[in-house]
């Protein structure tokens, strides 16, 4: 569960950092691979929005991890869940 507080709202990085990729604490045959995504259709849709961890390079880092991924839509992904996320 996302917990949104001060702490992890407080602002230290300005862009995104969008270095889409596997998580290796997950094991290899139940991880995603960035190639799952290529030609899908889908989007790499975030669970946690990036925007929601700048207060570290760390921790905006990790919200590019396919372990925080959804296939998305991407009329989805750009537009209502892009809209959810910036409120």
């Amino acid at each position: 569960m996302e917990v949104i507080d001060p702490d992890n709202q407080r602002v230290e990085i300005e862009e995104r950092l969008d270095s889409f990729r596997v998580d290796l604490r997950i094991p290899a045959m139940f991880r995603a691979g960035l190639e799952d995504y290529v030609g899908s259709g889908y989007d790499r849709g975030h669970l946690i929005a990036s925007a929601d961890r700048r207060s570290s390079g760390v921790l905006n880092s990790e919200t590019f991890l396919l372990s925080n991924m959804s296939p998305q839509h991407p009329r989805l992904n750009r537009g209502l869940w892009k809209t959810l996320e910036e409120k």
